[in-house]
């Protein structure tokens, strides 16, 4: 969700995390372990994004967030997705690895949000995106009997929501840039 990409890739950003979120709650009982998944996919690939725009970014300060934030959202997605494919470790150590990457990329994407702006004006959309990644990752670690199909369904349609509004009021007209 970033004004530099391009407006179409967080549009459909916000259409998946809102599809997520409604199918775990219409069928909160087979999605269990799709929510783990879902997260898990959602950091790798945004980690990616992340990790390219640091390293393409180049700016003192601004990129080299830009790549730990990336490096951490592959590394957690990675790690998340091999325990799913192969089968190693628990459902508990994997929903606790996922907290803590949740926590740590939203709480790096809030600090961003908050303190890192570079003279740009206060971005809502930013920081309710990543205060509800930290919220996600706080009630997955501290709230282990929740139900978290619902909380996650809820959760991930407030991202999705918010991601879409941000994209289609954010959007510029290019007829008009062009004047």
């Amino acid at each position: 969700m970033s004004k530099n990409s391009p407006w179409w890739l967080a549009l459909i950003q916000g259409l998946v995390a809102l599809g997520a979120g409604l199918f775990l709650l219409i069928d909160p009982t087979s999605a269990r372990f799709l929510v783990g998944l879902l997260a898990a996919a959602y950091l790798l690939v945004t980690g990616l994004i992340y990790t390219m725009r640091g390293i393409i970014v180049r700016r003192p300060g601004k990129s080299s967030l830009l790549l730990i934030r990336g490096i951490v959202g592959l590394i957690f997605g990675g790690v998340l997705l091999a325990m799913a494919f192969f089968n190693i470790g628990s459902l508990n150590l994997g929903y606790t690895i996922l907290a803590i990457g949740l926590i740590v990329f939203g709480g790096m994407g809030l600090f961003h949000g908050l303190f890192q702006r570079e003279g740009k004006p206060f971005s809502w959309g930013s920081v309710i995106v990543h205060a509800a990644l930290l919220a996600w990752g706080l009630i997955i670690l501290l709230f282990p009997s929740v139900n978290l199909p619902v909380v996650s369904g809820w959760i991930l349609i407030i991202i999705g929501v918010v991601i879409v509004a941000y994209t289609i009021l954010g959007r510029k007209d290019p007829a008009r840039e062009a004047i």
